[in-house]
C-alpha cells in the first residue's frame, strides 16, 4: 500500500512538473513555435508541392500595440473579458 501511493504520488508530481514548467518558461523565453506552424508543417509532409520556410520575428509583449493585444486574445476566446479564465460555457459545451 505503501509503495502504491509513493508511486501515484511520483506520477503525480512528475505529470504536474512536465506540465507546468514547459508553460511556465514561456513567460521568460520565446515560444520555439506555434500551433499554426506546426499545422502547417506537418501538412506539407503530405503535400506534394514545395512551400517556402516560415520567417518570423518574435515581439515582445510590451511592443505589441493594444489594439493587437485584443485582436489576439478574442481571437482564442470572445468571451476572454467576462470569465475568470475559465469559460465554463464553452467547456460543458464541448464535453
Amino acid at each position: 500500500m505503501k509503495t502504491l501511493r509513493r508511486l501515484l504520488l511520483g506520477l503525480t508530481l512528475g505529470f504536474l512538473l512536465l506540465t507546468t514548467v514547459p508553460v511556465a518558461a514561456l513567460r521568460w523565453l520565446p515560444a520555439p513555435t506555434s500551433s499554426f506552424m506546426l499545422q502547417k508543417r506537418v501538412g506539407d509532409l503530405f503535400d506534394s508541392a514545395r512551400h517556402p520556410p516560415f520567417r518570423y520575428d518574435w515581439v515582445a509583449w510590451e511592443r505589441i500595440a493594444l489594439p493587437a493585444k485584443l485582436a489576439m486574445v478574442a481571437a482564442e476566446d470572445q468571451k476572454f473579458a467576462g470569465h475568470l479564465g475559465f469559460d465554463l460555457q464553452a467547456i460543458d459545451k464541448a464535453l
